[in-house]
């Protein structure tokens, strides 16, 4: 429903405070104005408006039927307020209705009544007719008397009848004669039954009018009176509520001359629009109207005037949704405090989160104050049990406690000799038969060969009684210029091909002719630079672990061979770890 608010400022008027209805089933509500002397309602005299229901139908508002009165009083400067009653006939473009026109003002030219431009007219008309159920029909009067029958033409003389002649050939058919005259009305039929009574309408709805007295300041600088005007239907129960009200006005108490125009009455406040009316200044709420702060977020909207004529700061609800609305246990959803301001959410540094296991590895999970929940592991390498054969057990950096890997092999970063580790030349089919391999840089390196020859460096290890897991690396380089076959080389003899290799191979026997019990590395394309950084390579670990799981308690070797048969090139590498954890 769309609400109009206007303001009727009218120097010289007071209005006391009534509430009335406009219309009820039928019933015309009449207004009656007359003069007021001088006295308790009004001190410098006025006129007096009644209202009341025309009970009698009489068309005139008896003194008995006055339910509600309003005074409008000559203000302490008033120059000719003046108030005129009109009655509107059914048909009136202002109320269809009928009712009356009240014209309010001033009469500034001293006319003796109102000029259009010298006030303000509103409107009171009269409800439409009810709505209510209609009664039963009547029974049925006597059947009216029959009227008379029209008068019959004169009909023409017949000739005689002339002697039959023979049947001529049919003629065509002639046209259709005029239609001969109605005969008279037969008398009525007995009345048919009367039908069922039609469903009942709903009722009227009632108009109510609602007088508020105004204070002095404010809107009237004087005071004054607001009217409500409205239809009593939601709900309706007599009482004008806020969302009933269709039409508003106000009308000021009079006073002396405030202004000439608007710009007269500014009141400095933005949330109110100032006019001049009449020679009052008003000031009316301008409500949803922009003020304040403009800038808008999801705790704080822009600010804007309310139906007081103050500007609000539109804070959103203390713990409205705001901002990140993702949520965790270390960080709740964003939400709106008590001054407009997006907060996080974060738990206390040290609250409880994820996991609460608690053992010799890691402790229960906690926050830590940025809305993150941390593990509490401890560093790798913690000692966190008494191990075995290989050493305490220690931590792995991510809450497990594990046992301690043997490193089965021994002097694997060659920093100045080859202790603990066998080198062997094979001369079979070649003619370097002394070369092996040499410390170069703090790194193991093959001699340089004046011919085709095959080399081996190797060391023997315990596998243990228990495998559970195994890892190997190394660092290595080398620079052929074709590619290796290593996969041809299956015994360390020059002639089949050229490789590097590293194998696990059984103890005892021939290192260069034992069979090959598993690969770890065979390349064939060149790796990393001779004489600069080695590149790490790692073995397959978890084939590994399969193929010891197989040999637990056996001695075994690790053989790296290098075998040249058709053209020289360099290999290097260093750093050689071969981990069993039991």
């Amino acid at each position: 429903m769309v609400k109009r608010i206007s303001a009727l400022g009218v120097v010289g008027i007071s209005v006391c405070l009534y509430a009335v209805a406009c219309k009820d089933e039928g019933v015309r509500y009449l207004t009656s104005v007359g003069e007021e002397p001088p006295g308790a309602n009004c001190s410098d005299g006025g006129q007096k408006i009644d209202f009341g229901a025309d009970g009698d139908a009489d068309g005139k508002l008896g003194t008995s039927e006055v339910t509600s009165s309003a005074f409008v009083c000559n203000g302490a400067a008033s120059r000719g307020a003046t108030v005129n009653s009109a009655a509107l006939q059914v048909g009136d473009p202002n109320c269809p209705t009928g009712g009356y026109a009240i014209t309010a003002g001033v009469d500034r030219n001293g006319s003796g009544s109102v000029d259009a431009d010298e006030g303000v007219t509103r409107y009171i008309c009269n409800g439409a007719a009810g709505t209510g159920t209609q009664g039963p029909t009547g029974a049925e009067g006597p059947a009216g008397g029959q009227g008379p029958s029209g008068a019959t033409g004169d009909a023409g003389v017949q000739g005689p009848q002339g002697t039959p002649g023979a049947p001529g050939a049919q003629g065509t058919p002639g046209e259709t004669g005029e239609t001969g005259e109605t005969g008279a009305q037969g008398p009525q039929g007995a009345a048919g039954p009367q039908g069922a009574p039609g469903t009942p309408g709903s009722s009227g709805a009632n108009s109510l009018v609602k007088l508020t007295q105004l204070s002095s300041g404010g809107i009237c600088a004087a005071g004054g009176v607001q009217i409500d005007v409205g239809v009593d239907d939601a709900p309706t129960d007599g009482t004008l509520s806020v969302g009933e009200i269709e039409d508003t006005q106000v009308i000021c108490n009079g006073n002396a001359v405030q202004c000439d125009n608007a710009g007269d009455c500014d009141d400095s406040n933005v949330c109110t629009i100032d006019d001049c009316r009449l020679g009052a200044c008003t000031h009316v709420a301008d409500t949803g109207a922009s003020c304040g702060d403009p800038t808008a977020s999801d705790c704080n909207a822009a600010d804007s005037c309310d139906a007081q004529g103050i500007c609000q700061a539109n804070l959103a609800l203390e713990g409205a949704s705001c901002g990140d609305s993702t949520s965790s246990e270390c960080n709740a959803a964003d939400t709106c405090d008590a001054n407009g301001a997006c907060q996080d959410n974060l738990a206390d540094l040290g609250a409880s989160c994820g996991s609460s296991t608690d053992n010799a590895c890691t402790g229960p999970d906690s926050c830590d104050g940025n809305g993150a929940c941390q593990a509490n592991d401890d560093p790798q390498g913690t000692v966190c049990g008494v191990g075995g054969a290989c050493g305490a057990d220690t931590c792995d950096g991510s809450g497990t406690c594990a046992s301690s890997p043997c490193l089965v092999l021994q002097n694997v970063d060659f920093s100045s000799d080859f202790d603990d580790w066998t080198l062997s030349n094979n001369p079979t089919n070649g003619s370097d038969t002394t070369s092996t391999f040499h410390i170069n840089n703090g790194a193991a390196e093959d001699d340089p060969s004046g011919g085709p020859g095959a080399r081996t460096v190797s060391q023997a290890f315990s596998v243990p009684a228990t495998v559970s897991a195994v890892t190997f690396s190394m660092d290595f380089a080398q620079d052929n210029s074709s590619p290796l076959d290593p996969a041809d080389v299956q015994t360390i003899v020059t002639g089949l091909g050229n490789a590097f290799r590293v194998d696990i191979v059984a103890s005892g026997g021939d290192l260069f002719t034992n069979p090959i019990l598993f690969e770890i590395f065979a390349p064939t394309d060149p790796v990393g630079t001779i004489g600069g950084p080695l590149v790490p390579i790692t073995g397959d670990g978890s084939a590994l672990t399969t193929f010891l799981s197989g040999h637990t308690g056996e001695t075994l070797v690790l053989r790296i061979a290098h075998v040249e048969s058709f053209f020289p090139w360099t290999a290097d590498f260093d750093n050689i770890a071969l981990s069993i954890t039991p």
